[in-house]
């Protein structure tokens, strides 16, 4: 009895699963991406100035533009273009804290925008509802799994310096797919330009993209037998920026800092090893959601994608691989410790694009050529559907967003921090003792960015500098109550 009433609940479950899908499956990952994304949105509300804010503002008061430029360069690091962007916005947060709440929310729009940009020039579909609910499921894995939300969207020194590198690399490869498409010069110089500013934003970045393009002319020349004057092109002006970037006097500064480096068999155990561990991480809900449609890939390879291209599934598999490994063995070698998770945000950021490639060489490769129709049950469907929305409504990014929205906690932090500028603009002392906080949400707060008890501390430091104070420090315990 008991038997026949949990198949009973069992079929209805499924039955209302597929008929929500069976509506229409673009609206389902449609209001995902939606459920996924609109907490972020609300959170800019509560967004608040951290550590390295204030030494940027501190150090553009003092110093020209270019000299400040050429100090960054010389003395810092070679982001070149990110330096540049946080030279000309950071001035314009000064004491106009309003700013951080809008600037996470372009950085997610413009995101948004050129994921449809990509889907708009490769044109996988001709129909604006598919393309959303394409750009719907790239959204969806990467705001669920990305390893850091608040210094890929919240902390702006963070977002203008790595999230914004992922926009320019999805523009490059859309005016680039453009330009071969038409032929027309302008989208070459369009696509060179994104790339010169995608690479002059963070080293990972660049050696990921030259990464890319690399294999890209590699598998023009070798499979198509064809030498691309364009692809060659694009390679030489990677390779010049990756050198201005990696190779700037700056990173040979900051490199002086760390007493153990280049450790290369320490290095390449643990690339290894947290390639495996990012890898299977990873890798299954992508899995999840490139099955559910199955169908539709089957039906791009065979209408819209020059197949040409689709390499046999185990290179493209070595090559998904060697990029996360390459990346992270770059982080390994040059600092001997586990990748930031800004920097982690860059590299699950690629590995959802070429895990993507692998996955459409391998449906042509065992499906398309061998002509294997595999279609899925309706219960087959219903169950991927069913996985999803668990997914969605599991411990992830998203949940953790609308729990600090819901309970208060983010609004409550951003009480607390304006209550603490206010405490210091009011001050005519010297010297500030300021509260701790009580409400720390995670998602647009991090205690690696914020103020300590040490006056010495390099934060503290920038924000008394910043406010006209000889120091600033926070006390251990909390003044404010709940």
């Amino acid at each position: 009895m008991l038997e026949k009433i949990i198949l009973k609940f069992e079929k209805n479950i499924f039955d209302l699963v597929s008929k929500i899908i069976k509506i229409n499956k673009h609206y389902f990952f449609i209001s995902i991406a939606l459920v996924a994304v609109f907490p972020f949105f609300l959170l800019s509300l509560f967004n608040n100035p951290a550590s390295d804010d204030f030494a940027y503002c501190n150090e553009s008061q003092v110093r020209t533009f270019f000299d400040f430029q050429k100090h960054l360069y010389f003395e810092w690091s070679g982001r070149y273009f990110s330096n540049f962007l946080l030279g000309v916005i950071e001035p314009l947060l000064y004491k106009q804290f309003y700013w951080y709440k809008l600037i996470p929310v372009v950085v997610i729009i413009v995101f948004i925008g050129s994921i449809f940009s990509l889907l708009t020039a490769v044109k996988i579909t001709t129909s604006k509802l598919e393309k959303v609910s394409l750009v719907g499921i790239f959204l969806f894995l990467y705001v669920y799994q990305m390893p850091d939300v608040y210094q890929g969207f919240y902390w702006i020194p963070g977002s203008l310096t790595y999230q914004l590198s992922q926009v320019l690399v999805l523009f490059f490869i859309a005016f680039l797919v453009k330009c071969f498409q038409s032929k027309k010069s302008v989208y070459l110089f369009i696509s060179s330009v994104c790339l010169f500013a995608a690479m002059g934003s963070n080293e990972i970045t660049a050696v990921s993209l030259l990464f890319l393009v690399f294999f890209a002319f590699l598998v023009h020349y070798l499979v198509l037998n064809k030498f691309s004057k364009t692809l060659f092109y694009i390679l030489i002006l990677a390779v010049c920026f990756t050198a201005v970037t990696v190779l700037a006097p700056g990173n040979s500064l900051r490199a002086e800092q760390i007493k153990e480096k280049h450790q290369l068999v320490y290095s390449l155990f643990r690339s290894f090893q947290l390639s495996i561990s990012l890898l299977f991480k990873w890798m299954p809900i992508i899995t999840i959601c490139c099955l559910f449609f199955l169908k539709k890939i089957i039906q791009i390879i065979e209408q819209r994608i020059n197949v040409q291209y689709l390499i046999h599934p185990f290179l493209s598999f070595f090559i998904l691989f060697l990029l996360l490994y390459v990346s992270v063995f770059a982080c390994f070698w040059s600092t001997n410790v586990l990748p930031p998770n800004r920097t982690l945000n860059v590299i699950y950021f690629f590995f959802i694009i070429t895990f993507i490639y692998f996955i459409f060489s391998l449906i042509y490769h065992y499906l398309v050529l061998n002509k294997i129709e595999f279609t899925h049950s309706k219960n087959t469907n219903a169950c991927m559907g069913i996985i999803i929305v668990l997914c969605l409504f599991s411990t992830n990014n998203s949940t953790l967003a609308y729990y600090e929205l819901i309970s208060g906690k983010a609004y409550k932090y951003d009480k607390e921090m304006t209550a603490r500028f206010e405490l210091i603009e009011n001050s005519k002392e010297e010297e500030i003792v300021l509260p701790a906080l009580i409400n720390k949400p995670q998602t647009v707060f991090s205690s690696e960015m914020g103020l300590t008890n040490d006056t010495n501390n390099w934060k503290n430091t920038a924000i008394s500098r910043y406010f006209r104070k000889k120091s600033i420090l926070v006390q251990p315990e909390a003044l404010f109550t709940e």
